[in-house]
């Protein structure tokens, strides 16, 4: 990963698996060549297959390591599922609004990180449409 001050770290340990990364700007950092076969493979597959499971449809990320989830099902503005969701369940997504009109109804996720974090990330998402629901 490299950060604004052309820092890098490494993303992947001696046997290939994807190590945890801290940082407190994480939509400016851009995944290095060597660890973007890993993103752009099973977590990108994982988080895609749950969220539209979740009926959060997803369009297929083609590039980069972030999702564009439609959250029109739960009727909430995509401000007010960000808010919600980070303050209810810890979970932080970028509200499609900030894109332009065409956002709206959509949240942006990121998938660049450890499999662990994604793991309950998307359990804290899928308990937060189940409470919307009932």
């Amino acid at each position: 990963v490299r950060d604004d001050h052309g820092n890098c770290e490494e993303m992947l340990d001696s046997n290939g698996n994807i190590l945890t990364t801290h940082t407190t700007n994480p939509v400016r950092f851009v995944i290095c060549n060597k660890s973007y076969q890993v993103y752009n493979g099973s977590l990108k597959d994982i988080a895609v297959s749950i969220l539209n499971y979740m009926g959060l449809p997803v369009p297929e990320p083609t590039g980069a390591f972030y999702m564009f989830p439609d959250i029109t099902s739960t009727g909430l503005t995509s401000e007010e599922f960000a808010t919600q969701l980070f303050q209810k369940h810890n979970v932080a997504v970028v509200p499609g609004n900030v894109f332009g009109l065409g956002g709206e109804g959509h949240i942006r996720c990121c998938y660049a990180t450890a499999v662990d974090k994604i793991k309950i990330a998307l359990e804290r998402i899928a308990l937060f449409i189940s409470e919307l629901k009932n």
